[in-house]
């Protein structure tokens, strides 16, 4: 990680969660998967109940699933390894979704996701299980604002 810059110019290497994971989430819009990972594992690491930071970290491993699903189509030859590979990736997402829903029962989106992590899985019952759940989340919610 390069520390970052305080308005004098010296550098400083931050712990700030929040920081950390903003700066994530601006790698991962932007497609630098590998140093968005970096700072979600770091906002993990100075708050290990941060429950959106969590989810971004799941976030990461669930493209990259995708990505190594994305390579068994295009390379028939290492079909079954790319698939193993993605598997792997999106059952490592799993446990990150499932530690931000432990963090923050009422936080829908690690649900939601959950539901497509399963849905790529091809277990269709738990995607709609994850799926129900946000929803319900969500109008729970929506309900308590009226």
């Amino acid at each position: 990680m390069q520390p970052s810059r305080t308005l004098s110019g010296r550098s400083r290497s931050t712990t700030n969660p929040v920081a950390h994971s903003n700066y994530g989430n601006l790698l991962f819009n932007t497609r630098r998967y590998d140093l968005a990972l970096q700072h979600f594992e770091q906002a993990v690491k100075y708050n290990p109940r941060y429950s959106h930071a969590w989810n971004n970290l799941a976030s990461v491993y669930g493209v990259y699933g995708e990505g190594a699903r994305e390579q068994a189509m295009n390379n028939p030859a290492e079909r079954d390894r790319y698939l193993a590979d993605a598997r792997q990736k999106w059952e490592t997402a799993i446990g990150f979704f499932k530690k931000a829903i432990e963090q923050e029962a009422d936080y829908a989106v690690p649900y939601r996701m959950l539901g497509f992590t399963y849905r790529n899985l091809g277990d269709e019952a738990m995607a709609n299980k994850y799926f129900r759940e946000a929803d319900e989340i969500a109008k729970k919610k929506a309900n308590a604002k009226n």
